[in-house]
């Protein structure tokens, strides 16, 4: 009965995936960003969401 709960992929994960994929593909082609700028930008909004992650969690170590 368990298995099956664990194998239902998160449908969520799935649909942000999506709308991301539509949002970056209209944000590259508005402001004329090249694959190598876009990429830049993502990894540079990665590493803030990484950072943000860090910053709430560090506290609770104490």
């Amino acid at each position: 009965m368990y298995k099956d709960i664990l194998n239902i992929p998160n449908k969520n994960i799935i649909h942000a995936e999506k709308y991301a994929s539509k949002y970056f593909k209209d944000l590259q082609k508005h402001l004329n960003l090249t694959d190598a700028q876009m990429i830049r930008v993502l990894k540079n909004c990665m590493s803030n969401l990484k950072k943000r992650n860090f910053e709430k969690k560090w506290w609770k170590i104490f």
